[in-house]
């Protein structure tokens, strides 16, 4: 068996994960992922991807900011987006020799949102006709830990140790929020006098010694913050595994929402449908900005973000 402290990247992990722990994780028919990867063969690996496509419906209130630089309602955005995403259901499932389609929707919204896909298609297995989901968390793209712990707890060896670190990840995001409380309560009764960051400014000397307290207690949670960055990879990895597994090698993303910042190094999309983009590509799969994504590309390409990787396939 390999080492497990050396499964923490997609080359260590790509061969660990078996075709029935993915038959489980999507709950799709191994007989029917092959027919999925069957189609992508025919197009050349392409796939489309759908982040969150009712995510303005289920978060209304965290659009505020992200519209604040158009002259828009919430509600238009939300009637193009779910108007954009039926069309996208409706079209791979017509055309059956297109590019197939993955869903990733929070776990919570998972049942909802692949009735209505139902509807629309008028087909209840979904997934026979090219489309399947993959559960995230709530409000990330990230996939759903718990659900994928679950799953790797009745696979083969490595598999469950796989699980037993995504259970490390539990353990300790409770111990740092415990920790947190704590901290929160010491800095109260170390620096009473300090109730707002301006108040810091009053004297040198306090400022530095609150300063070190800070850093001495950043230091006793660096614990979670390693746990964290090494499951994220773990999962990331999973992720990565399955889509080499049913052959993807190229993308297009659409949904909600994306933005981007700036590093040291490049122009970082972030948001969910912007996780998504960056871990994919990351991954050395090309992926495309579709058009229907929220905010608009028209801000993406004034933050100077890379919208297309690849020479282009349909978005019909």
């Amino acid at each position: 068996m390999k080492n497990f402290d050396q499964i923490t990247t997609f080359e260590s992990t790509e061969n660990i994960f078996t075709p029935e722990t993915f038959s489980r994780f999507t709950a799709v028919d191994e007989d029917i992922l092959l027919e999925f990867s069957s189609r992508l063969s025919e197009v050349d690996g392409h796939c489309r991807f759908a982040v969150h496509p009712f995510y303005t419906e289920q978060n209304p209130d965290s659009l505020k900011e992200l519209i604040a630089y158009q002259d828009i309602e919430v509600s238009s955005v939300q009637a193009n987006l779910r108007a954009a995403f039926e069309r996208l259901v409706i079209s791979v499932n017509a055309n059956q020799h297109s590019s197939p389609l993955i869903v990733y929707e929070s776990i919570g919204n998972m049942t909802d949102t692949d009735r209505q896909m139902q509807d629309w298609i008028g087909y209840s297995d979904i997934a026979k006709r090219g489309i399947i989901k993959f559960p995230t968390e709530e409000g990330s793209a990230v996939l759903s830990h718990e659900y994928l712990m679950n799953i790797l707890e009745v696979g083969n060896r490595t598999e469950r140790n796989v699980a037993e670190k995504i259970k490390t990840f539990f353990v300790a995001k409770n111990e740092y929020l415990e920790l947190t409380e704590k901290h929160i309560r010491a800095r109260q009764e170390r620096f009473p006098e300090i109730k707002e960051p301006e108040d810091l400014r009053s004297s040198d000397s306090l400022r530095d010694e609150y300063l070190r307290f800070i850093m001495v207690q950043r230091e006793e949670l660096r614990f979670y913050f390693e746990i964290r960055k090494e499951v994220l990879q773990l999962v990331e990895s999973f992720q990565l595994a399955f889509l080499r597994h049913i052959g993807v090698r190229s993308a297009i993303v659409s949904g909600a929402y994306l933005t981007s910042y700036k590093s040291k190094e490049k122009n970082n999309l972030a948001g969910c449908a912007g996780y998504l983009v960056e871990c994919l590509r990351d991954g050395h799969i090309q992926t495309d900005i579709s058009r229907n994504i929220f905010p608009e590309k028209e801000k993406l390409r004034k933050d100077k973000a890379v919208l297309k990787q690849t020479g282009g396939k349909s978005e019909k």
